[in-house]
């Protein structure tokens, strides 16, 4: 009797969680499809858990040609007094403090990433279908697991830079996988696994997808690069809310090559210097000595998003072996294993760490701006390809 009454509040359960889902879609259908011109719907879907996950497509009618504006760099890694951190690690993120939780990243993961194991089921759940060994540019976007309509919306916009074959280009989304404690009844795998077949460029690495783990993914992308895109030319890092002028990041990273100092290794991005850790330990950043026990990070670049040289990602996916796991994956990445391997830092004030206006006008003369919705990538896209538009 008692079986049958969990079964029945479990179906129950799925029943309103289905029907909640399913109406919050179609009102955010409907809203896209008066807004943002949604040219047509894909839909993912598991039968085996009744669950559906509905993706507005934004359409493909533009190009990314988007004008380009005079680049503002500086190669001078002293001259970044302005780029100092205030009071936080960095604007927006929402880092919890490290603890003993079981969720927390093992050295033998950490391990397992790095050197490689006897076997891929070791390091990957799903592994992308596209391949990417001689490429201009290989843009890593990392995205929570759950994140299925942020994710179509880059594919549908910025990422869209990769459909063009006039482009040397290509996308993949780099996630985490389901916590083991996750109920049959709660797991979104299947729909991860779906979203896989159909798109063809998701890596789930075998570590559990959380804010703790964000070093993990970050090292999940530098190997999966430093094996498999080789020969390309460059990589971006971004977040998934975050918004890439690509065409105008393709053209400074070109630029910068061009440099006598800097040739085919280096690292550019928003940088920070003279950050200190947090030693408060009622805060959310907060990193105790036995952690981290220097009184300032070396100088690194803003996690949101940044890019370099495949090179360069070789050199510090070598480095991350050497240097000690730290939580914070753009201090561990850019900052400390980027100082080890020797990998020069271009400070560039175009990659915006913050949320600009969600314009077109915005964006065209940077290179990114972050913490943005589904839509609101929609419409800085449609308006930075509008070229009837006057800023």
């Amino acid at each position: 009797m008692k079986d049958n009454t969990d079964r029945l509040k479990s179906g129950l359960h799925m029943w309103k969680t289905t029907t909640v889902v399913v109406v919050l879609a179609v009102i955010t259908l409907l809203t896209n499809i008066i807004m943002y011109n949604v040219s047509n719907l894909i839909i993912i879907s598991s039968s085996e858990r009744s669950q559906m996950i509905l993706i507005a497509d934004f359409g493909d009618n533009n190009k990314n040609n988007v004008a380009q504006t005079t680049h503002k760099y500086s190669t001078d890694q002293d001259s970044v007094d302005s780029a100092k951190v205030p009071v936080f690690h960095r604007a927006g993120s929402d880092y919890p403090s490290p603890s003993n939780d079981s969720n927390l990243a093992s050295a033998d993961l950490i391990q397992i990433l790095v050197n490689g194991s006897s076997s891929q089921d070791d390091q990957y759940v799903i592994t992308p279908e596209q391949r990417c060994l001689d490429v201009e540019l290989v843009m890593c976007v990392m995205s929570s697991r759950d994140n299925f309509v942020q994710r179509q919306a880059i594919r549908q916009t910025w990422g869209s830079y990769a459909k063009d074959k006039g482009n040397s280009a290509r996308l993949f989304f780099f996630l985490g996988s389901e916590d083991p404690s996750t109920e049959p009844f709660e797991s979104t795998q299947s729909l991860v696994e779906n979203e896989a077949k159909i798109f063809g460029d998701v890596l789930q690495a075998n570590f559990v997808d959380n804010y703790r783990n964000l070093t993990l993914k970050s090292i999940s992308i530098l190997q999966w690069v430093s094996q498999r895109c080789r020969g390309s030319r460059f990589l971006l890092k971004s977040d998934d809310d975050v918004y890439v002028n690509v065409p105008f990041l393709v053209t400074t990273l070109k630029d910068m090559q061009k440099l006598e100092e800097l040739k085919s290794i280096f690292l550019t991005g928003f940088v920070y210097s003279s950050a200190s850790p947090i030693r408060d330990g009622t805060s959310k950043w907060y990193t105790p000595y036995d952690l981290y026990k220097e009184s300032e990070y070396p100088m690194y670049v803003s996690g949101t998003a940044y890019a370099m040289t495949v090179d360069a990602a070789m050199q510090l996916f070598k480095a991350s072996n050497e240097v000690p796991f730290f939580w914070l994956e753009d201090v561990f990445i850019t900052g400390l294993c980027a100082k080890k391997a020797g990998v020069r830092i271009v400070n560039s004030r175009l990659f915006v760490y913050y949320r600009l206006e969600p314009k077109g006008c915005s964006i065209k003369s940077v290179i990114s701006g972050h913490k943005y919705t589904s839509s609101e990538l929609a419409k800085i896209h449609n308006e930075l390809n509008d070229y009837s538009a006057i800023c």
